[in-house]
């Protein structure tokens, strides 16, 4: 099943990026857009977290760690 995490951004022109981690290994990357929802699908047990990057017109970047989500097969 899918993990879906969303981020509370505001501002125009405000992109987002995702790093998907299982415990402390990056098992994805999903590159900068304007969607403020992330949905993805797992392959194997573990604990997941995303660190999302939100960057301005103007190039500045913040970035923010999710909960740990634990999934079973």
């Amino acid at each position: 099943a899918p993990i879906n995490w969303t981020v509370e951004g505001e501002g125009a022109g405000v992109q987002y990026a995702w790093y998907v981690y299982n415990g402390t290994t990056r098992v994805n990357t999903i590159g900068y857009s304007s969607s403020k929802t992330l949905e993805w699908t797992p392959r194997e047990a573990g604990n997941y977290w995303v660190k999302v990057f939100a960057m301005d017109r103007n190039g500045s970047r913040i970035s923010k760690d999710s909960r740990r989500i634990s999934v079973t097969n």
